[in-house]
């Protein structure tokens, strides 16, 4: 039997993620918890960014005009890449978008990379499709719109490819993402990635 090339397998994963992605590709944005926020901090950070803050860490237009320091303490990953995106041309809503789907693609390549390490690309590409048809991705992307934690899965899911492949040169950009795409998964992660390198 011929052997189908790992790109074959790569491929087949962007079409199961485009799938999963379909509610993204409609107008506007889907009603979920967080989701919404995201887009409306998003453009108050853009808009305090352009105004010369930097770092940003005051959103003067929220809160009724008083102003709210949530760039102080939430995560600030999405913000800066988002108003990277939004300057490209993008409105808010489609940044966020693009951030939530690009996460979901790259994380579904990490894992399949990572489980490659250690099993047939056959069994890799069953571990990657159930990463990305999980109850708890599809929870957070679709109800809680959690944009930081989505975001977070793609510098995980490179970080233990970097890790278990030896390639030490994708940790260091892996894990510096990670530490800005969500506060709380950075440091149930790092601990586990630490555990990780002690054993490897």
């Amino acid at each position: 039997m011929k052997k189908i090339p790992t790109a074959v397998y790569i491929l087949a994963l962007l079409v199961m993620s485009l799938v999963l992605l379909r509610p993204l590709l409609g107008p506007g944005f889907y009603v979920s918890d967080d989701g919404e926020w995201m887009v409306i901090r998003l453009s108050a950070f853009f808009q305090s960014l352009r105004d010369g803050q930097f770092p940003v860490r005051f959103l003067g237009r929220l809160n009724n005009g008083y102003g709210y320091p949530v760039a102080n303490f939430l995560y600030p990953g999405f913000l800066y890449i988002g108003s990277l995106i939004h300057g490209l041309g993008f409105s808010f809503v489609d940044s966020v978008k693009i951030i939530l789907g690009g996460s979901v693609i790259g994380a579904g390549v990490g894992v399949f990379l990572w489980l490659r390490v250690f099993f047939s690309p056959f069994a890799s590409f069953l571990g990657a499709v159930s990463f990305l048809s999980s109850p708890y991705l599809m929870f957070d992307l679709y109800r809680r719109g959690s944009v930081g934690e989505v975001f977070a899965m793609l510098p995980a899911a490179w970080s233990l490819y970097a890790i278990s492949s030896r390639k030490m040169w994708l940790l260091v950009p892996s894990l510096g993402l990670l530490l800005i795409a969500h506060n709380t998964l950075a440091i149930l992660f790092i601990l586990y990635l630490g555990s990780l390198l002690l054993t490897t």
